[in-house]
């Protein structure tokens, strides 16, 4: 560990709430803003990618989601969140982590 204050801005990012609503509503949301935030401000010696894959993708499930996207994938976007800062490949438009939303039971 060498930044334990970048484990700290990426818990922070994608929990704390500054005004109504939440800046990232969803779990895949918010999976890949802690993903970006590892990536971009590093808190290990080497493997930060792959340590922000680990945590991105444990994040929704632990939320309730299953997680959908494979290894490659995930490679992918770790690679462009490195190279280029972006979460979304811009075709789709979509956040980057493709999750299932659970439904709950009333």
């Amino acid at each position: 560990m060498v930044d334990f204050r970048s484990l700290q801005a990426a818990v922070a990012r994608h929990t704390d709430k500054v005004k109504d609503p939440y800046p990232y509503p969803y779990p895949d949301h918010r999976a890949t803003a802690l993903m970006h935030q590892l990536i971009r401000v590093p808190a290990l010696e080497y493997a930060n990618e792959l340590f922000a894959a680990v945590c991105a993708a444990s994040h929704p499930t632990v939320n309730g989601a299953v997680v959908t996207v494979d290894f490659q994938e995930a490679g992918v976007l770790a690679e462009r969140i490195a190279r280029d800062g972006r979460t979304y490949g811009g075709r789709r438009g979509d956040q980057g982590l493709d999750v299932v939303r659970p439904t709950y039971p009333h």
